[in-house]
């Protein structure tokens, strides 16, 4: 009976975390990326602005273009820092700081970062 207990716990324990893990967010690979930017800069943050953490999806950074190396942005963008979908957010951005950024285009919207917090590499 004992021997049963530890086999079958032992199971639990290699296969649940498998399973626990299927929907999180996977690193596209860096070509991946490139393909899916309409630009791609590195930039610092400037300021934060939006409604608040309480309301998604309308906050964003200023962030000051440093070097374009994809696309042509301006000196100074507006880059979403919220997604409403938890495992999208870029986990960005704290003002001062620089960053690698993979950035799409939406008319007349703020930047998006590409691959969720994969799609903003902070550099220093």
């Amino acid at each position: 009976m004992r021997k049963a207990l530890v086999l079958g716990a032992f199971a639990v324990l290699t296969v649940v975390p498998k399973f626990a893990n299927a929907n999180e967010l996977k690193p596209d690979s860096y070509d991946e990326r490139i393909n899916s930017s309409d630009v791609i800069i590195i930039g610092k943050a400037l300021s934060l602005s939006g409604s608040g953490a309480s309301e998604c999806c309308n906050n964003f950074a200023a962030i000051g273009v440093t070097r374009v190396l994809k696309g042509h942005p301006s000196h100074i963008i507006d880059v979403f820092t919220q997604n409403d979908v938890i495992d999208l957010d870029p986990w960005c951005c704290e003002v001062g700081k620089t960053y690698l950024f993979f950035l799409s285009t939406r008319p007349g919207a703020p930047y998006a970062i590409v691959n969720g917090h994969f799609g903003a590499i902070p550099l220093d």
